[in-house]
């Protein structure tokens, strides 16, 4: 079952106060793009693209990790017992599918085998898909252009030669959203950022 947005935003609060830092705002923006994309394409759930935007980072209550956070996550609402949006945790740092470690690769033992089966398990769906792209487009401090978002993350962040791979995939995932809207998703959204902010 779904949680409503104010229990989600409970669950986000308090994962916050374990772990303070822009990653909060950074979900809460994801939940709006991701609701306005699905709000514009056929026959979707806005709401439960939401609520997975709301969550899809909450591995972050375990602490300050890399990719690590998308397990967590997993884990977390497994116990809270949100399975429906537990997969979107893991399903939204893989476009593609790929595991492509372009960045910090801080699985623990075990941890890394349990993902790789279970994106080999599933098939995303458009959820999935408008939850990435969501999440690839949204900083703290509102949607920015992906291109320009790929740049800032690979600023912000620890990187290596792969992230061109996980770029690729980004761009193809863009493709693919403009495909079921029927029109570029940055048309949805007036306030695009096309430059970085000073902090975040």
């Amino acid at each position: 079952m779904i949680p409503d947005r104010e229990t989600a935003l409970s669950l986000l609060n308090a994962a916050y106060e374990k772990n303070p830092g822009l990653w909060r705002d950074h979900s809460i923006v994801t939940s709006q793009v991701a609701y306005r994309i699905a709000s514009a394409i056929p026959d979707m759930d806005p709401d439960r693209c939401q609520m997975a935007g709301l969550l899809h980072d909450i591995g972050r209550i375990r602490g300050i990790s890399g990719v690590r956070h998308t397990i967590d996550g997993y884990d977390y609402l497994m116990e809270q017992g949100d399975s429906d949006l537990a997969r979107y945790c893991i399903t939204h740092a893989f476009p593609g599918k790929r595991m492509i470690p372009h960045t910090r690769w801080d699985f623990l033992p075990g941890q890394l085998d349990f993902v790789c089966g279970y994106l080999n398990g599933i098939e995303y769906d458009l959820t999935d898909k408008i939850l990435q792209i969501a999440d690839f487009l949204s900083t703290a401090h509102g949607p920015m252009v992906l291109e320009v978002r790929l740049m800032e993350s690979a600023l912000r962040n620890s990187v290596n030669r792969k992230f061109l791979d996980f770029w690729r995939e980004c761009l193809q995932l863009k493709t693919e959203i403009d495909q079921a809207l029927g029109m570029s998703v940055y048309d949805l959204f007036d306030d695009l950022l096309i430059d970085w902010p000073n902090q975040g």
